[in-house]
């Protein structure tokens, strides 16, 4: 069995306001990115972004 080397430990409301903060800044570059009509890279970052999101959510 493999051990991680450190554990860190994060308040439950430090990664609440991490997360809207992420979601502001995606939210932002979604609209940059449409406004040059990468559509395809917009969507791609949106999938990726509420996938790491969701696995933040999933720690508490």
């Amino acid at each position: 069995m493999i051990y991680p080397a450190k554990h860190y430990m994060v308040r439950k409301e430090k990664v609440k306001k991490s997360i809207q903060k992420i979601k502001e800044d995606l939210d932002r570059r979604l609209k940059e990115l449409n406004r040059q009509n990468k559509l395809v890279e917009a969507q791609r970052l949106k999938e990726r972004v509420n996938y790491d999101i969701e696995m933040l959510k999933a720690t508490f």
